[in-house]
């Protein structure tokens, strides 16, 4: 058996053109299929200079075909931007099943790195305020955000660890993660009225249909319970939307009549 100081690959850092990239997507042995949404974050990495050198290598095998690294060649062809990037060639054929078997780090592990408590329920609730920021398609898209967009994220909203508390009201009502961003987003209009917000929510005391103060928390309350009870979920940008549309009935003291959303509607700006 060839031990691995006999192995003849050769790893140098290279960079990949578009014209490369497009190359070895034409000559790839069998892959798995493209994920367009992987694609679609390594585009915007790359388009906005966030793109990084790593050490993750993309493998080419002994027969001159790319085995690893498929999405990150279909991202430099449709940014139409080079990248560098480690190359292994001469990559044994036979090892083909022994790549990408270990488990991906997340955003969470990142900024578990990084020092801060709460990571995974951090970055998942930093995720929705970056979609907020993006604007509707991003938040409907559910398009998840790149580790540097992540840390980006909470270099500009850093009060979002203060919300990380907020979940604890709807736990079992609510994704903990758009609870936390909600707080926090709605925080920055008035803390006080946010912590009221989750604390009714959760409790469902002191609220009423015909109260403008509360009518949204308690249309938003039905509809989360509802939820619970249904087959068919509601998709958590549609959540979201209806917490922003609560608050916003509270914010303005508005009967709220009805909760409803489609996704035709456009994201209210936070009141």
């Amino acid at each position: 058996m060839r031990t691995f100081l006999e192995c003849d690959t050769v790893v140098r850092l290279m960079e990949i053109t578009p014209e490369i990239a497009t190359e070895w997507l034409a000559h790839q042995s069998q892959n798995r299929k493209i994920n367009k949404n992987t694609v679609a974050s390594y585009v915007r990495s790359i388009r906005n200079g966030e793109w990084q050198v790593n050490g993750e290598t993309i493998k080419i095998n002994d027969a001159g075909k790319l085995i690893d690294g498929q999405h990150r060649c279909a991202a430099v062809v449709a940014s139409e931007k080079p990248i560098l990037a480690f190359v292994a060639f001469d990559v044994p054929s036979n090892s083909f099943t022994t790549i990408d078997t270990g488990r991906k780090r997340r955003g969470g592990d990142v900024l578990s790195i990084m020092g801060e408590s709460h990571a995974s329920l951090l970055s998942a609730a930093l995720a929705w305020v970056w979609r907020y920021d993006q604007g509707v398609k991003k938040v409907w898209a559910k398009v998840v955000p790149s580790h540097q967009q992540i840390i980006d994220t909470l270099s500009h909203h850093p009060e979002i660890r203060e919300s990380v508390r907020a979940h604890y009201h709807t736990k079992g009502l609510m994704s903990p993660s758009i609870a936390v961003a909600l707080h926090y987003l709605f925080s920055k209009k008035d803390a006080s009225k946010a912590d009221m917000f989750f604390a009714k929510l959760g409790s469902g005391e002191m609220i009423g249909k015909y109260d403008p103060f509360t009518s949204g928390i308690y249309w938003l309350r039905q509809r989360l319970q509802n939820d619970k009870q249904n087959r068919a979920k509601m998709y958590p940008p549609e959540i979201f939307f209806l917490g922003v549309k609560a608050w916003n009935g509270i914010r303005s003291e508005t009967l709220v009549k009805v909760l409803k959303i489609s996704s035709n509607d456009r994201l209210p700006s936070i009141l």
